[in-house]
């Protein structure tokens, strides 16, 4: 442990993160586990980490890189893993406070589709706790980049059984007093979520629509949204199909053109 810093310690509670150089340690500190359930979470932790780790070199996405273990006299126990540190990064989260509307939605819309063609890889990848706390922004060369990171959170194939799943979301449950299904639309959905606690500063559901149509004047985006929020705003009946946001953004850009 010598030379690691720990680093936000506020936005962690499973796990303690440590950066040294351009390293970063996440190591599981067990936390809401009795010593059993530790045993098996961590079990399961490691093969989910071997698998996400076979699909790396994908653009914008930071993979775990080697394991960690602790030694318990002869036993070798797995604790955690390290990734590539981006020292120079920011969260999206406090990027959508100093960003312009259009440079964040544009950034969005490209966090959109890497998010998509996450989807379509491998076995299919629910990424089920996605929140803009786990994707890092950097400025390279004057060019904002995107970075998804914590994939070990992820679901796989079949094992789409709720696991650790996103603030927002699980709140959007409670109040829709409905079970979501962990599924890509899950994922559509945490992101809609996250842009519009964004935009208004506070969750879609604490949101009158005379607020939404007002801050329509200023982002277009919500206008085209509009009916989809109508319905999510409900607090009961099946959740709606939730679009890919880039697909939202494209169509308008389309409308936008024919317009001019």
């Amino acid at each position: 442990m010598n030379g690691l810093k720990p680093l936000n310690p506020e936005l962690h509670s499973e796990s303690d993160i440590y950066v040294k150089d351009k390293t970063l340690y996440k190591i599981f500190n067990g936390e809401g586990y009795k010593p059993r359930e530790l045993s098996s979470y961590l079990r399961k932790k490691e093969k989910k980490i071997e698998i996400i780790s076979e699909l790396k070199n994908f653009p914008h996405v930071i993979f775990p890189q080697d394991k960690l273990f602790k030694i318990n006299g002869k036993i070798k126990l797995f604790c955690g893993y390290s990734m590539d540190y981006l020292d120079s990064s920011i969260t999206l989260k406090e990027a959508s406070h100093y960003l312009d509307i259009k440079v964040f939605i544009q950034l969005l819309s490209r966090i959109s589709i890497t998010l998509k063609k996450i989807h379509r890889r491998g076995e299919g990848i629910v990424i089920a706790n996605l929140s803009f706390f786990n994707i890092l922004v950097s400025e390279i060369e004057s060019t904002l980049d995107y970075f998804f990171i914590d994939l070990d959170g992820a679901l796989i194939g079949k094992d789409l059984k709720e696991d650790r799943i996103a603030l927002l979301t699980k709140e959007y449950s409670s109040y829709r007093n409905v079970r979501l299904k962990i599924n890509r639309n899950f994922d559509r959905l945490t992101f809609l979520l996250y842009f519009l606690e964004s935009v208004f500063e506070k969750s879609i559901i604490e949101v009158s629509m005379y607020e939404y149509d007002e801050m329509s004047e200023r982002v277009n985006i919500l206008r085209d949204l509009r009916n989809l929020i109508i319905e999510l705003k409900k607090n009961e009946g099946t959740v709606p199909s939730v679009p890919y946001l880039h697909e939202v953004i494209g169509s308008l850009n389309k409308t936008l053109k024919k317009v001019g």
